[in-house]
C-alpha cells in the first residue's frame, strides 16, 4: 500500500499596506525597522516577515529549508500576550506550534511548502521566544547560533548594547559545508534569500517594530545619530515609516464647515483630521479608536506626535516637573544592580496604566533607582495581569534573598467607589508586603524629590527609560495658548505613573517620622500591612 504523503500545507494572508509590504519584503537592509502610529499592524508585519523569511531561505540538498529565528520582546508575559497569540491566531493558524512555555519559549514552524518556480521543500523553522528584561538577560543567547531575528517593541529593550548582541548571532545557522563557523560565518551562503519575487540576499537580518519613542530616548539615537555608514552610502540601520492617522490643521474649527476632532496642539486650536492615506493600517482597529485615543491624550503634545502621528516625540511644550534632573548628573554611566542585603522599596502607582519602580537607599543615603517595570498607554494592563506577569517573575529571578516593600498613594485610597482600597487587597493577595505612603500631598514629595536632585542624593539606572524620559520633560506642566502654565502637571501623561511611583518611594525613604502630624485623636488605620 502506497505511503500517505503529507497534506501541502497552504498559507493565506489578507493584503498587507504599502509601508508595511515594503518593510516585510526587504531582505537587504542589514537591521530593519518598522514604525508608525498605535494599533497599525505592526507586530502582525513583523511576524509575517519571519515566516517569509523561513519559506525564502535556500533548500539544502534534501530540499529542506531549514532556519532557527530569534522572537524577543521585553517581558514574557507581553510575548505571549501579543507575539505568541500573533503568530497563533492571525499569521500562521495551524503552522505555528508552540512547543515550550519556559525560558525560552519555544515553537517550530514546520510544513511542506512549493515554491513558485514549482518545486517540492519543506520549512523547518525553529522559534526561539526571549524576554530580555535587562542586558544580562541576553547572555542567554551568546552561545546560540542563529538565522535572524525579530524583536516586538524593539524601543522597550533596556540598552542598545542588547540590539548589537543579537546582531553578533545572527547568520550562524544553518551552516554552509565549505564555512567555518567560528571564523567567517558572515560569509555563510546558506543563509541565503530567494523571495518570490525573485530578490536575492545573503546574509542575515535584524528585524523590529516599534511603537515612536521621545527624541532623547536611546533607540531614536540607534536609529538616527548612532546609524552607521555602510560601504555603500546607505545607513546600516533603515526605518520604515506608517502615514500618521490623523493630521493637525491649525484654526480650523467644525463650526467653519471642517471636518474632524477639534483639540488643542502646540498651542493652537484647530482640527484633527483623517488621513485617508492611513485607512489600510487601521482596519483591524478602525478610527473610533484613534478618536477616543485622541480625547484620552488631549493636551500631552509629545504623546499625540508618537502614537497619532507616528514620529519621534520632539514636543515637551511645557515645563518639566523637576527642572533639576541633569542626565549627566542624575542617570549612571551603567546598569545599577540590587545591593545584596539592603532592603529594597518598591513604589507603585497602581491601576490600569501601573508603575513599579524598585529602589534602594545606602547607608549614607544615597537613593538608588536600579529597575522599572511600567506598563501604559498602549501597554497598560490590569493589576492583576501586571502582578502574575511581571512583578512577580521578576522579583522571584532577581530579589530571592531581599526583603522587598511596597509602597502606594495614600490618597488612593479614598477614592469614591473604593477603587484604591480593592486596589490594595489585590496587592495585599499576592503576598506583597503593603503600605500607605506616609505622605498624602503630592507638593511634600515633590519637594523631596527636588531636595535628593540638587543634593545628588539620587541616582537612576540607564535601564529605566521611562523614568528618564518623564524627568526629562514627559512629566510636565502643560502651557495654554495663551503661555499660562497649569498649576498642576499633566496627569494624563504615560510619563506621570513612573514619577508618581517615584515620589512615593522618595517620600518613604525621606520622611523622617514616617508619619504627618495630627490635630485629631489617633484612629486606627483600616489598613496596616507592613
Amino acid at each position: 500500500m502506497a505511503k500517505t504523503q503529507p497534506k501541502q500545507q497552504v498559507v493565506k494572508f489578507a493584503q498587507v499596506a504599502p509601508v508595511s509590504h515594503e518593510f516585510v519584503m526587504d531582505m537587504t537592509s542589514p537591521v530593519a525597522t518598522l514604525g508608525g502610529p498605535l494599533g497599525t499592524g505592526k507586530t502582525a508585519s513583523l511576524m509575517l516577515k519571519m515566516l517569509i523569511a523561513a519559506m525564502s531561505i535556500v533548500p539544502d540538498a534534501n530540499g529542506i529549508r531549514k532556519s532557527r529565528m530569534l522572537v524577543a520582546r521585553k517581558r514574557y508575559g507581553d510575548l505571549a500576550a501579543s507575539v505568541v497569540r500573533t503568530l497563533t491566531d492571525v499569521i500562521a493558524p495551524g503552522v505555528f506550534k508552540l512547543t515550550g512555555q519556559k525560558s525560552p519559549m519555544l515553537g517550530t514552524l514546520n510544513f511542506p511548502y512549493t515554491a513558485p518556480d514549482g518545486t517540492g521543500t519543506h520549512v523547518e523553522c525553529e522559534v526561539l521566544l526571549f524576554a530580555f528584561e535587562n542586558a544580562d538577560d541576553v547572555e542567554k543567547i551568546r552561545s546560540i547560533n542563529l538565522t535572524c531575528a525579530y524583536i516586538a517593541e524593539a524601543q522597550e529593550m533596556v540598552s542598545p548594547d542588547i540590539l548589537r548582541i543579537i546582531y553578533s548571532r545572527l547568520g550562524r545557522y544553518p551552516v554552509a559545508a565549505d564555512v567555518d563557523e567560528a571564523v567567517d560565518h558572515e560569509r555563510n551562503t546558506a543563509v541565503t534569500f530567494v523571495l518570490p519575487n525573485g530578490q536575492r540576499h545573503e546574509g542575515a537580518q535584524l528585524s523590529m517594530d516599534i511603537n515612536f519613542p521621545p527624541v532623547s530616548h536611546h533607540f531614536a539615537h540607534y536609529m538616527t545619530r548612532d546609524n552607521p555608514i555602510q560601504p555603500n552610502g546607505k545607513p546600516l540601520r533603515k526605518l520604515y515609516t506608517q502615514p500618521p492617522v490623523y493630521h493637525f490643521v491649525p484654526g480650523a474649527t467644525v463650526a467653519a464647515g471642517g471636518e474632524g476632532i477639534e483639540g488643542v496642539y502646540r498651542g493652537e486650536s484647530g482640527l484633527f483630521v483623517r488621513n485617508p492615506d492611513a485607512a489600510p493600517y487601521i482596519k483591524f482597529s478602525g478610527w473610533a479608536y484613534y478618536e477616543n485615543l485622541l480625547r484620552e491624550m488631549a493636551g500631552d503634545d509629545a504623546l499625540i506626535q508618537q502614537s497619532i502621528f507616528g514620529e519621534f516625540g520632539t514636543s515637551a511644550f511645557g515645563k518639566p516637573v523637576y527642572a533639576r534632573f541633569r542626565r549627566e548628573v542624575h542617570v549612571a554611566k551603567t546598569k545599577l544592580d540590587f545591593l545584596p542585603g539592603v532592603p529594597v522599596l518598591v513604589g507603585v502607582d497602581q491601576g490600569m496604566n501601573n508603575a513599579w519602580i524598585f529602589m534602594q537607599q545606602t547607608s549614607s543615603g544615597l537613593i538608588r533607582v536600579v529597575a522599572e517595570i511600567v506598563n501604559v498607554g498602549e501597554d497598560a494592563k490590569p493589576l492583576r495581569d501586571a502582578i502574575e506577569q511581571d512583578v512577580l517573575p521578576f522579583v522571584n529571578k532577581y530579589l530571592p534573598n531581599h526583603m522587598v516593600r511596597y509602597v502606594i498613594d495614600q490618597a488612593s485610597l479614598n477614592r469614591e467607589g473604593g477603587e484604591g482600597k480593592a486596589q490594595l487587597d489585590i496587592l495585599v493577595n499576592y503576598g506583597l508586603r503593603v503600605k500607605p505612603c506616609s505622605l498624602k500631598r503630592t507638593t511634600p514629595m515633590r519637594e523631596l524629590v527636588n531636595k535628593t536632585l540638587s543634593l545628588q542624593q539620587i541616582i537612576v539606572s540607564p535601564e529605566c527609560s521611562y523614568l528618564v524620559d518623564g524627568f526629562l520633560g514627559g512629566f510636565a506642566y502643560k502651557q495654554n495658548k495663551m503661555g499660562i502654565f497649569a498649576e498642576e502637571p499633566d496627569q494624563k501623561s504615560i510619563y506621570s505613573h513612573p514619577l508618581n511611583a517615584l515620589e512615593f518611594g522618595v517620600a518613604e525613604f525621606l520622611h523622617k517620622d514616617g508619619k504627618q502630624k495630627r490635630t485629631a485623636p489617633k484612629v486606627k488605620k483600616a489598613y496596616s500591612y507592613l
